[in-house]
């Protein structure tokens, strides 16, 4: 998913926000199931209007049995779960006539959020990433979500049907709940591998015992060069972000932040070391491809779908869809295990947890409360996991642990044998979940990646002043208060 910069919407000026908020508020791209008609007190009109649905002011509307029923939009990324409203809305409606979901794919939607929630016309319901700006722990700090708490507790909701990493990620502003579980993954850890490569040359296929030796090893055999040019890589890493970043360097026992997100760890010893093995294994020895800008001409997963390389290591193992979506329609073969143990004993990964949360102005909480339990439940988690390849949704599932186990999640369409079972083994790794404790992750990947870009370029040289030099620009980032409301 794209990332960009998010907070500077936020106290912009009111030509700013009566300009976005025209699209932002307007009628949604699409209304799925259960859209509810008008009711008597509310006139035809933009939705979150006065006297419409959402946020400002919900009204009866007619549902599908004619009865008088709440209306609640639901406001996601276009294409994060177009899929799977399709699939369970009409399941809900049926199971809640006195409730009428509209889900609202809003594109360009984190840019509308800042927007909306600073006029205070959010939706009902809207869902969070993980890190950045633009993340839940940030909007959760402002005030503008409803603490769920209460909640759970008269509904003794069980949730240690979830991952401990999801439930610790939620409660990292107050210690209490501001949203609850919709989807996540481990990010960065997956090694996909072109099958037909390996076979051509006889060489076993990557295992999860691989080493970072075996690793390189392999590299060289499918690298090949024409002098001193390589014309087609062994193998290639993601490694732009600060979630990828987290995986490089926790292999080696190294870390972007500090457990509790105020100080940066890139210039420890470990983390030196970690991102110096990548940079060697590509400027000095030619046989890893990196990419940090998403540079489609060296970007090590398309490379390795097109045949131009034998793997690629630290992308999502959700990107299993891109995959197959590259690499099924031409009958080529692939697979996904986990990336081998680095140095430091780890494999390296990093915790990305997506909720769901309420508005804090929503004038229909408890119908609200009712979807965010649907679209947690075991169903909706394995509808979500297991949307075929070029579907328009995420490409991950819900973070409950019995849904990996499910054996429609183990078949799913399109996917090679062993893929799914890669992707449930990904869940269980002990890759916590991290973040910059006053949420300017987003002003660090503006020193991470061209600092790191200039080095791989070799603009400057990878020593010991360099690390000197980023660690101490994120640790100032890092010092910075939290921004207010």
């Amino acid at each position: 998913m794209a990332r960009v910069i998010r907070r500077r919407y936020l106290g912009g000026t009111a030509a700013l926000v009566g300009g976005l908020l025209a699209t932002a508020c307007g009628e949604p791209t699409v209304r799925y199931v259960g859209q509810p008609q008008a009711g008597p007190a509310g006139p035809a009109g933009p939705a979150g209007a006065k006297g419409e649905t959402g946020a400002q002011g919900a009204q009866g509307a007619q549902g599908a049995t004619g009865a008088s029923s709440k209306a609640v939009r639901i406001s996601f990324p276009d294409g994060w779960a177009n899929y799977t409203m399709e699939k369970r809305l009409p399941v809900f409606e049926q199971e809640n006539p006195s409730i009428a979901p509209i889900f609202e794919p809003t594109p360009d939607y984190h840019s509308k959020l800042a927007v909306v929630f600073a006029a205070d016309t959010p939706a009902d319901i809207h869902v969070f990433e993980a890190d950045d700006a633009a993340m839940y722990a940030f909007w959760a700090a402002k005030g503008v979500l409803t603490q769920l708490d209460s909640y759970i507790s008269r509904d003794q909701y069980d949730m240690s049907v979830f991952f401990p990493q999801v439930l610790h990620s939620l409660k990292i502003v107050d210690g209490k709940y501001w949203g609850f579980p919709y989807m996540a993954f481990m990010a960065r850890c997956g090694l996909f591998y072109n099958i037909g490569k390996f076979e051509e040359k006889a060489i076993p296929l990557p295992t999860e015992d691989w080493t970072y030796d075996q690793m390189q090893e392999t590299a060289e055999i499918f690298t090949v060069r024409q002098g001193s040019e390589v014309t087609e890589w062994g193998g290639g890493r993601k490694f732009g972000g600060d979630l990828a970043l987290m995986a490089v360097l926790r292999a080696f026992g190294g870390d972007l932040y500090n457990d509790d997100g105020t100080k940066t760890l890139i210039g420890t010893k470990e983390s030196q070391e970690a991102i110096t093995w990548w940079f060697d294994r590509r400027l000095k020895d030619q046989v890893l491809a990196i990419d940090l800008v998403d540079n489609k001409p060296l970007y090590p997963r398309t490379m390795m779908e097109q045949g131009k390389s034998a793997f690629a290591v630290g992308y999502n193992p959700g990107d299993r869809l891109a995959v197959a979506s590259a690499m099924n329609p031409a009958g080529a073969r692939w697979g996904l295990v986990l990336q081998p143990k680095g140095p430091g004993g780890r494999r390296g990964g990093a915790f990305f947890n997506s909720p769901t949360g309420i508005a804090r102005v929503s004038k229909v909480p408890d119908e609200a409360w009712e979807l965010l339990k649907f679209f947690a439940n075991k169903e909706s988690a394995v509808v979500m996991g297991t949307a075929p390849p070029g579907a328009r949704n995420t490409s991950h599932m819900g973070p409950r642990k019995d849904a990996y186990a499910d054996p429609r999640f183990l078949a799913a369409p399109g996917m090679p044998d062993g893929v799914m079972e890669a992707v449930g083994r990904s869940m269980a790794l002990d890759e916590p979940f991290s973040f910059a404790a006053n949420f300017m992750a987003s002003a660090i990947e503006q020193v991470i990646n061209p600092a790191l870009l200039k080095a791989l370029r070799q603009e400057v040289a990878y020593d010991t002043g360099f690390f000197e030099n980023i660690s101490n620009q994120i640790q100032a980032i890092m010092d910075k208060p939290r921004e207010t409301a």
